[in-house]
């Protein structure tokens, strides 16, 4: 299994469920979100870290949790300098993000995902971004021989 595999399989979920014209891209750090931000509307997917959730003693076979921060872009002001339509139009791609993943199990491999607490929406260069963080579980198992 391949430790990220769970990136690639969001970014098919999110391209088959999403209103177009939004587009879904990776990134590798949510930190250089800012610097992409010429395309809007789009959700930025990124690994998020992970966590031991085993309770082996050899460390053989693990169960890891990973987080994967989702990121809604869209342009800030639209047509008021309250931000009210930049709120609205990602507050429609959130809810189809939020009904394309949660609950859904991206293969076998992964278990279902499941939506956890996250930071508030961030301002930059005339963007801004609304970040939601899922979970899954998926098991390790090292060589033994």
């Amino acid at each position: 299994m391949n430790f990220l595999s769970a990136e690639q399989l969001i970014i098919d979920r999110l391209e088959s469920q999403l209103s177009k014209p939004t587009k879904v891209m990776s990134v590798m750090d949510i930190s250089t979100i800012k610097d992409l931000s010429q395309f809007a509307p789009v959700v930025y997917i990124t690994y998020d870290g992970m966590s031991d959730q085993s309770k082996s003693n050899t460390g053989a076979a693990q169960k890891v949790l990973q987080r994967w921060s989702v990121v809604t872009a869209v342009r800030g002001m639209n047509q008021s300098h309250t931000g009210f339509d930049a709120r609205t139009e990602a507050g429609k791609i959130l809810d189809e993000v939020l009904t394309s993943l949660l609950g859904y199990q991206l293969s076998p491999k992964h278990f279902y995902f499941r939506l956890v607490d996250a930071p508030g929406a961030f301002y930059d260069g005339g963007f801004v971004f609304f970040p939601l963080i899922f979970e899954t579980y998926i098991t390790l198992v090292g060589k033994q021989t």
